[in-house]
Order: C-alpha cells, then sequence, then structure tokens
C-alpha cells in the first residue's frame, strides 16, 4: 500500500501546533529568562531633554560561532560609539558582520541597517544586542519575568491538516518547564 504523500507534512504540521499550543502556555505563564544588560557612567535617569542616558551599556547574545559582546556608548541623543567582539565567528562570514555592523549603526543612529549577507545570524545577534543596550539607556526595562507555572496536565485543541477536525495537544508541565507534550492525530485522521 502505499504512503499517503501528505503524511510528512501532515506529521509536520502536528508538531508546528502542538509547539504553538505549548509556547503560548508558556507565554501566558510568564515563562521566560532574565537580560543580561549591564551599565556603567553616566548619570542616574533620563535625561531631561535627551532620548538615552549618557553612558556606556554592555549586552551579551549568542551569535552563529558563540557568545557577541555588544558595547554601546550614547549621549543624551545619539549612538556614539559601538564595539562588538565576537571572537569565535566564522572568519569571512561572520566576522564581516562584527567588523561592519557597529559602524553602520553609529552612521544611521539606530539598527535600522542591513544585516551583512551570509551572515544572518551574527548581524541578529549584534543589531539585539545592541537593541537590548538602547532600551537600557532609554531607562526600558528587559527584564522577562521567571518561569511560574501551575504544575499540571493541560490539554487544548487547534485545527490540524485538514483545517475541518480538531486536533487534541496534552501540556504536562512543572513549576518551571514544559515536561511532556502529546498529541493525538488519531482522534481526528491526521
Amino acid at each position: 500500500m502505499r504512503e499517503h504523500p501528505n503524511r510528512k507534512t501532515r506529521a509536520s504540521r502536528i508538531r508546528l501546533t502542538a509547539l504553538v499550543l505549548a509556547l503560548a502556555a508558556a507565554v501566558l505563564s510568564g515563562c521566560g529568562a532574565t537580560a543580561g544588560v549591564t551599565k556603567s557612567g553616566g548619570a542616574s535617569g533620563n535625561s531631561a531633554t535627551g532620548l538615552y542616558k549618557p553612558g556606556e551599556y554592555k549586552a551579551e547574545k549568542n551569535g552563529f560561532g558563540g557568545p557577541i559582546q555588544v558595547t554601546v556608548t550614547v549621549s543624551a541623543d545619539k549612538i556614539k560609539n559601538v564595539v562588538v567582539k565576537g571572537d569565535q565567528e566564522t572568519q569571512g562570514v561572520g566576522s564581516v558582520a562584527v567588523e561592519k555592523l557597529p559602524k553602520a549603526i553609529v552612521a544611521a543612529n539606530g539598527t535600522a541597517v542591513e544585516a551583512v549577507s551570509g551572515a544572518s545570524v551574527s548581524s541578529k545577534a549584534i543589531l539585539a544586542a545592541v537593541e537590548e543596550c538602547l532600551a537600557a539607556a532609554k531607562g526600558v526595562s528587559t527584564k522577562v519575568a521567571e518561569v511560574h507555572m501551575k504544575p499540571g496536565t493541560y490539554t487544548a485543541s487547534a485545527r490540524g491538516f485538514s483545517q475541518v477536525e480538531l486536533l487534541p495537544v496534552t501540556v504536562t508541565v512543572s513549576e518551571d518547564k514544559i515536561l511532556d507534550i502529546a498529541v493525538d492525530p488519531s482522534d481526528n485522521g491526521e
């Protein structure tokens, strides 16, 4: 007997539906991790006339080859300097993003710059770290609540591949993590 040509696609969609439901449960439960921005220098509180609290801000994100550290120096109204350290990024690829993006960010006075072609992971990490630094310079908290879920097993349904029948998904959680995700495609022929 021949296997249905969309069987792999259906399985992928089932897994995707389960993941979406699990992520929604985690978000609604306040799931997350804390951000790691540090600040040095500058006065306390936002400047009455400026966009930023002048000083130096640091953040770290994971690039393609490993951690990328970013230091952003701002005045009250502009980005004065961006220093990126990403020693583990691939030479000639991610290293190009480490070299070129800081100048582009300073010139644009923000992160509305193009990523380096072929180095999208490194570029995104650098831009996200700069955004985190700028948020801290604006006095915007980047901390996300710690995970606190009510332990138990939860069931929800979503439309599967057929878009007609509901697909049941069961998620089991502890106080701080998802323990199991079960999808029962036999209930609706998915």
